[in-house]
């Protein structure tokens, strides 16, 4: 698992977000 606490992570980790419900 890879988690990027960047400007633009954030906003690929909210998309994916959805995928780890």
């Amino acid at each position: 698992m890879d988690l990027d606490i960047t400007q633009t992570g954030i906003m690929d980790v909210a998309s994916t977000r959805t995928d780890y419900t």
